[in-house]
C-alpha cells in the first residue's frame, strides 16, 4: 500500500491517509453476531486489491505514457 501511494505521490495524485488509531484487532470468537461473515471479509480483500492495482496501473500509465504489463512480449507487434 505504501508503495502505491508513493507511486500515486510521484505523479501528483494525493491519497489521504485512512485513520487506524481506532481500530482494535482482536480474535473473533465462533458464533460472534458482530463479525461480518468469512467470504464477505474475503471479497472485501479482494476489491480492496483491485482497487490498489487500479490505482497502481494508473500511476505507473501516467508516470511513462504506456500501461504496466506490455513490456514482456518476446515477439514484436506485428502491423
Amino acid at each position: 500500500m505504501a508503495f502505491v501511494t508513493q507511486a500515486l505521490a510521484a505523479i501528483g495524485i494525493q491519497k489521504p491517509a485512512s485513520d487506524t488509531s481506532q481500530l482494535i484487532w482482536r480474535k473473533v470468537a465462533h458464533g460472534d453476531l458482530h463479525a461480518s461473515p468469512r467470504a464477505h471479509l474475503l471479497m472485501h480483500a479482494i476489491a480492496q486489491r483491485i482497487t490498489w492495482r487500479t490505482e497502481y496501473d494508473r500511476a505507473m500509465t501516467a508516470a511513462t505514457g504506456r500501461p504496466p504489463g506490455n513490456e514482456t512480449s518476446a515477439t514484436p507487434l506485428a502491423a
